[in-house]
């Protein structure tokens, strides 16, 4: 299997009505999967021991401002503002609807707008999963 690149990969967020559509100006993505660990070590042992917990999701969703785009980032923003979960998706080149690495509902949180001179405006969203991926190949 061939490496994959960063720009490779995109985030796609549901519309509403179950049609998806790439973030607009999207540069950065990055997922994150921390597990946590459960303490198990028992009266007696030498060592602490853990075992593996239940696992997390968090991604980071990076790019330029590229205005109108409703349904990219001005529905995440909505989404954001409404605290309501929407259901996105992370794929890869070509970026058909088979080409998924993760599907799932996420919160959107921590807006972040860059306002630089010389590079043009900028945004950054957090997304933390509001349920269970129904697509989950990001650990695989």
């Amino acid at each position: 299997m061939a490496n994959r690149l960063g720009h490779e990969y995109k985030l796609f967020v549901d519309n509403g009505s179950g049609a998806y559509t790439a973030v607009a100006g999207q540069t950065e993505l990055t997922l994150d999967q921390p597990q946590d660990l459960i303490d198990v070590t028992a009266k007696g042992d030498p060592l602490k021991i853990r075992a593996p917990g239940r696992p997390d999701f968090t991604a980071q969703v990076s790019g330029f401002v590229r205005v109108p785009d409703p349904n990219g980032y001005e529905r995440l923003n909505a989404m954001r503002i409404a605290q309501t979960a929407v259901n996105v998706q992370v794929r890869f080149t070509p970026f058909g609807s088979t080409d998924l690495v993760f599907a799932g509902p996420v919160y959107v949180s921590n807006l972040n707008r860059g306002m630089t001179d010389q590079q043009g405006a900028t945004w950054a969203f957090q997304l933390t999963a509001s349920a269970a991926a129904t697509t989950d190949g990001v650990g695989a």
